[in-house]
């Protein structure tokens, strides 16, 4: 199928995926939801990481989700980890996000594998920007992917 040209001769991008957040701090939950806004994502936003999951069972749901644990952090990385035990949800992207303070808590207790990662602060927007990029590429290529 061949992509409609526009007007100018330009060929529209695809749409972004949809994004939940998942932050406690409204100061951070508006900055995260601006940038991702600006970076062409669709985003969602709730403080509560049992609300996202449930979201997630719904549908359409999000395409990607974002957990900040930085507060969080016990009900964060539960969130985390249930993506990766439930068959319905294995293959939605996941990141989370906290401190280098919390290294050692990830490392002992983040399930991560092709579609969690665990992202340290700090670190750059385009980091985080390609994360994202990376984790939903692996989605969309995986056969079967939804």
């Amino acid at each position: 199928m061949v992509p409609h040209e526009s007007a100018d001769g330009s060929v529209p991008t695809k749409a972004k995926a949809s994004l939940m957040i998942v932050e406690v701090a409204g100061t951070s939950q508006e900055s995260l939801q601006k940038f991702f806004t600006q970076q062409g994502f669709r985003t969602l936003v709730t403080q509560d990481p049992q609300r996202a999951l449930l979201r997630f069972k719904t549908h359409p749901r999000p395409d990607f989700l974002l957990l900040s644990a930085q507060i969080l952090q016990e009900p964060a990385l539960e969130a985390f980890n249930a993506f990766s035990r439930d068959p319905y949800l294995a293959r939605v992207p996941v990141l989370i996000i906290g401190s280098a303070k919390q290294q050692e808590f990830f490392a002992s207790g983040a399930k991560t594998d092709a579609f969690r990662k665990v992202l340290l602060m700090p670190f750059k927007a385009s980091t985080l920007v390609g994360v994202v990029n990376e984790l939903l590429e692996a989605a969309q290529q995986r056969p079967g992917a939804a």
